[in-house]
């Protein structure tokens, strides 16, 4: 007959809560993404008006869940529209905070998502036209902003991914007619 002591005893109770804590700390720890993303446009807007764009950002995740990560992101957009007597030029810089929600767990090679978030908004343009005894026009504003917009992103490795995502950004809530800025932007995010 064995007799388990309690040094015994002890042991084995502790060995097996070590063993279950670090599977569960594995099942359930979270994880960092860490993205780079990029944008170009340049269209026709009329016969001889033409705007061109580009934005490029930068993100940090950490992935709590599967299914949901907190995400600080930073994304600044150049524009420049020239027009027969005038050209309008801005700068439009967000930092925001967004939950993330991911339709599909982290084990799917394509991962579509959903955010939503707040923000805060730097504008600046310059306008400037054309005709003589106008002056060049310089505004700058800022304001918080609401955040939202969706993507998909294909996992190319386990820890290296491609993205692509629409977010738009709102603010001038207290206006008649609130600004909306949108981003469709490209990139790759790192996991790890």
């Amino acid at each position: 007959m064995l007799i388990f002591t309690p040094d015994y005893y002890d042991n084995k109770v502790m060995k097996a809560v070590l063993i279950m804590g670090l599977i569960s700390i594995n099942a359930f720890a979270g994880y960092y993404e860490i993205s780079a993303k990029g944008s170009y446009s340049n269209y026709k807007n009329t016969e001889d008006t033409f705007t061109r764009s580009y934005s490029f950002g930068a993100s940090v995740a950490y992935r709590f869940i599967s299914a949901s990560a907190i995400e600080i992101a930073y994304t600044k957009t150049f524009q420049k529209q020239t027009a027969p007597y005038s050209n309008i030029q801005g700068i439009i810089q967000v930092a925001s905070v967004s939950i993330l929600g991911y339709l599909l767990g982290k084990e799917y090679m394509f991962q579509p998502f959903v955010k939503i978030g707040g923000g805060y908004m730097f504008r600046e343009y310059s306008y400037k036209y054309d005709l003589e005894g106008i002056p060049v026009i310089n505004t700058r504003s800022e304001s918080a902003s609401l955040t939202f917009g969706g993507g998909i992103r294909y996992l190319l490795t386990g820890n290296l991914a491609i993205e692509g995502s629409a977010i738009g950004y709102l603010t001038d809530f207290e206006e008649d007619r609130p600004f909306i800025h949108h981003t469709v932007m490209a990139g790759i995010t790192v996991i790890f």
